[in-house]
């Protein structure tokens, strides 16, 4: 209909994975039922409320600007906050870390939609 052709492809491309540390973090608690998920982001800081460790992931990705998979297998909904004062990517690990997360650079074939003009 846009003249395009849209397709998926699976191409190995350079990703983070998000793996837990093991051990309590100070800045990472368990959220109630009660409180409402919300979350925000800066270049140097990052605060939520009620966020699963995939939300979280999702929040290191759009500071990464890089895929970022959840492997750290924690069930439930968290409340956290942490701030940094090194630039980014730097920055982002830092945060990772201060919530009791690594966030490990790897090759990865991942799935992705490609758009090109038709033919």
């Amino acid at each position: 209909h846009f003249g395009l052709l849209v397709e998926k492809q699976v191409r190995t491309e350079r990703i983070y994975v998000l793996r837990a540390l093991g051990g309590a973090s100070p800045h990472l608690k368990l959220a109630t039922t009660a409180e409402q998920a919300m979350s925000g982001a800066g270049q140097e800081s990052i605060i939520g409320t009620a966020q699963t460790t995939q939300d979280i992931a999702g929040i290191f990705e759009g500071l990464l600007n890089i895929p970022v998979v959840n492997e750290t297998g924690i069930q439930g909904s968290y409340n956290y906050s942490a701030s940094s004062k090194l630039s980014q990517p730097e920055a982002a690990l830092d945060l990772a870390h201060q919530l009791g997360f690594e966030l490990t650079q790897v090759e990865r074939p991942i799935e992705m939609l490609v758009v090109r003009k038709a033919p």
